[in-house]
This record gives structure tokens, C-alpha cells and sequence, in this order.
């Protein structure tokens, strides 16, 4: 190749590589934020219209806003490391996502479940679990991600849809505000039945360690412990009042955070007190998630595949001499 061609090659795929370097930085720079790590809190602070994010010790990381919502009721994380949270308008109900830095990326509306309050919960494949209100509240459903309905399931009548939980066996488990029992919910929209309770739950996590439930008892100020036949194994009172729903299993399995008006509590498993730290300006947080074990990596950005593309192609097609 002559060296006048050569130097040319050079220079403009070296032009490449550098733009592309740039479109990569500047995305980047939208998602600079640590990803989501193990054993962060989040809190929906209803009527606040936002989402916090905690440390385990409960420092105030980050908070999550969007521009004309009117409520923040519920959130969980995606197979892809973001955040999805319930939200709605005077207008209507949808989910919103986030990325660990607070940019809104997606959402929808969910108009069609006439919806305003719901607790929301993430499937393994990433599909999206929300419930109505009104004549919609005993009725739950399964979106895409980009906000397909792709099925409407309905439980029993007089059921009013509380917690969501998506546990380790890829089932969804549904709290009933309005008396007892925990639906079940399949990610093919399949109504699995009703696990018989003696008390009537908010908000529910499974351990993935032994696949037994643990539930918040509202107005109750209990944690329950049972199996998902029903089966109570134990409890303890939280001492905790006012509007307390919201329950998270700690990633090691041998702790729950539990929350009320205005304070988050950290207990063991037996009930014994580790800890409180207070929701900062607390107005009407209701559901809670734990951040678990190994959550998902983020994959690599197209710009960052242009990159590693732009660098092999310099290497590789690299003019020869002669």
C-alpha cells in the first residue's frame, strides 16, 4: 500500500475511532451512576412524589423524580439492572423506568386498568405485573416492557390486589387489602389459586433460600413467616404504627427491613431489633424493595461495541508494508 494511501487509512479510521469514543462518553455519561448494589433500600414516598435510595445504614443516596406525576406508589428492579416504579397522573396510571442515574429511559401508560395505585413486580424475562382499581382492583395485569398487555387475569371476586412479589419460583404472589389470602399468578397470566391466610397481609417477599413468604401484617404490626401452603411459622410485633405496609428480605436471607409512616426498621429473623434510620421528608412511603445478590449487569452499549469494533478494525485491517 503507498504511504500516501496508508497515512490516509490511518487518519480517517483513527477519525472514526474517535467519534465514536465520544458518542460512547456522552452516553455514558447518562448512566454514571453506581449501579444499584446489594443491600440498597428503596422507598416510595407516595405522596411525595418520588422514589429514595438508601444505603443499608440508611444514608439518603439518590432520589428519583419525574415531571408531572402526581404519586409514586410502588417500584422494582428490571432484569437489566434499571428501575421500573408505578406511577400516576390525574390522567391515568403507568409504570415508568429509570437507569441507576436517576434518567428517565421508558414507561407507559396503563390506561386501561383504570389504574391509580398498584404495586408493580419485575417476571425473569422481564415482562411487567400491575393491577387496576375501581372496577379493576380484583384484576392484575402482565405488560411487556414496552408496555404490551399481554395478559389480563382476573382473581377471585371481592379480592383488592395489595403487595406484589415476583418470588424465586418465577410466580407471582399478590396480597388481598380487603381480608385474607395471597393470589397466585403464573408468568403465562394463569391464575395458580389462592394460598388460605389467617390474617390479612400488605406487602409479602419470598426467601429464595427455602421458597417460605414472610408478609407485612397491616394494622397489625406483624411479621408473618408461613409457607406458601399457608402454614404460619412464626411471627413477631415490629412495633411499628401509622401506615405500615412495606417488607424486604436483606441479600444474606437472615434479616428483613420493614417500614411505616416515617422509619425504616431492620430486624433479624427472630424479631430482634438491628437498627431504624428515619424516611427523609416522609410523605405516605408505602412498598419497599431490597436490592438482592447478584442483580443484573447491565449489557454493553451499542456505542460500546462500536468502540471495541473501531479498535479491532485499527489492528486488524492496519495498512502492510510493500
Amino acid at each position: 500500500m503507498p504511504v500516501k494511501e496508508a497515512a490516509t487509512f490511518l487518519i480517517l479510521t483513527t477519525i472514526k475511532f474517535l467519534v465514536v469514543l465520544i458518542i460512547f462518553c456522552v452516553a455514558s455519561s447518562d448512566s454514571s451512576a453506581a449501579p444499584f448494589a446489594p443491600g440498597e433500600i428503596l422507598v416510595n414516598n407516595l405522596f411525595g412524589n418520588n422514589l429514595q435510595r438508601y444505603s443499608p445504614t440508611g444514608t439518603l443516596l439518590q432520589t428519583f423524580n419525574s415531571p408531572g406525576d402526581t404519586g409514586r406508589y410502588a417500584a422494582a428492579l428490571t432484569p437489566e439492572g434499571n428501575l421500573a416504579t408505578e406511577r400516576f397522573t390525574a390522567e391515568t396510571g403507568g409504570i415508568n423506568v429509570f437507569n441507576p442515574a436517576g434518567t428517565l429511559i421508558g414507561g407507559f401508560d396503563a390506561s386501561q386498568f383504570d389504574s391509580t395505585f398498584s404495586d408493580i413486580a419485575v417476571f425473569a424475562d422481564g415482562d411487567l405485573a400491575r393491577s387496576g382499581t375501581g372496577t379493576l382492583e380484583d384484576t392484575i395485569g402482565i405488560f411487556s416492557p414496552s408496555g404490551v398487555l399481554l395478559h389480563s387475569v382476573d382473581t377471585p371476586a371481592g379480592f383488592r390486589a395489595g403487595g406484589f412479589t415476583v418470588g424465586s419460583d418465577n410466580v407471582l404472589y399478590v396480597t388481598n387489602q380487603a381480608g385474607s389470602g395471597i393470589a397466585k399468578i403464573s408468568a403465562a397470566g394463569i391464575y395458580l389459586g389462592t394460598i388460605p391466610t389467617t390474617f390479612g397481609a400488605e406487602d409479602l417477599v419470598m426467601s429464595p433460600s427455602d421458597g417460605t413468604l414472610w408478609a407485612s401484617k397491616f394494622n397489625g404490626n406483624m411479621a408473618v413467616h408461613f409457607e406458601t401452603d399457608g402454614t404460619v411459622l412464626g411471627s413477631f410485633s415490629t412495633g411499628l404504627s401509622g401506615n405500615f405496609g412495606g417488607i424486604g428480605l436483606a441479600p444474606d436471607g437472615n434479616s428483613l427491613y420493614l417500614s411505616s409512616t416515617n422509619i425504616i426498621r431492620h430486624f433479624s429473623l427472630s424479631g430482634t431489633p438491628l437498627g431504624d434510620f428515619n424516611i427523609v421528608n416522609s410523605n405516605a412511603p408505602e412498598f419497599l424493595t431490597v436490592v438482592p445478590n447478584g442483580p443484573a449487569v447491565p449489557e454493553p452499549s451499542t456505542a460500546a461495541l462500536l468502540v471495541v469494533a473501531c479498535v479491532v478494525e485499527l489492528v486488524v485491517r492496519r495498512p502492510r508494508g510493500g
